[in-house]
């Protein structure tokens, strides 16, 4: 099993409604990947990021003070698994030197872990995969006027998806691309995204 350390480079907006892009990156910099996250998650993170305070708790805190008061601490994250596009997470916990593992959504897992200061992990095949230069990704995305006609996290088309898209309405495909952020199938919802940024550009050059 070989494991690379990640951290959170930034949530991004992605492009359309109902999704947020985290930004993952490796310790050394040189290759990052997109997790999508729901607009709750996205402002989870940006408060935890930019050490912002609800007047009401939010999941991660209630658990965080949770966990503080019967003495658990979280040890590390482990992201294992791409399957089908969804991510698969464990949570590694120490109480009392017993070490527990909990499976758990990766925008879950990874938020604790930066509550924690606990290290991010995940499987080198997945980085493989998914991953890009830094470098490369970084530049397109300065490029922000240009982010509706580029793909930027996908070598595959438009048409590679497995449903005639053209049948479903804009609003139809947005609420299928919020169904399949809140279960973050990275996958489908990356050829959801593309084709909603396609009829997006579509609708403004013929006005």
């Amino acid at each position: 099993m070989s494991k690379v350390r990640i951290k959170v480079k930034d949530v991004i907006d992605s492009g359309v409604s109902y999704s947020y892009m985290l930004l993952m990156q490796t310790f050394d910099e040189k290759t990052i990947f997109p997790i999508f996250i729901s607009n709750k998650d996205a402002d989870s993170f940006v408060e935890v990021m930019k050490d912002i305070h609800f007047k009401r708790p939010q999941t991660h805190v209630l658990l965080m003070d949770f966990f503080d008061r019967f003495e658990v601490k979280v040890q590390e994250v482990y992201i294992h698994k791409l399957q089908e596009g969804v991510f698969y997470s464990t949570i590694y916990c120490v109480q009392h030197g017993e070490v527990y593992e909990f499976d758990a959504r990766p925008s879950d897992s990874i938020i604790l872990a930066l509550k924690s200061d606990a290290p991010i992990y995940i499987h080198s095949e997945i980085v493989e995969n998914v991953g890009r230069p830094s470098q490369e990704v970084l530049k397109e995305l300065s490029m922000q006027d240009d982010m509706a006609e580029e793909d930027y996290f996908s070598n595959e088309a438009n048409d590679d998806i497995e449903v005639n898209t053209d049948a479903f309405s804009t609003e139809e495909l947005e609420a299928m691309l919020e169904d399949v952020v809140s279960v973050e199938d990275y996958e489908t919802a990356s050829k959801i995204r593309d084709i909603l940024l396609t009829r997006k550009k579509q609708a403004g050059d013929a006005e």
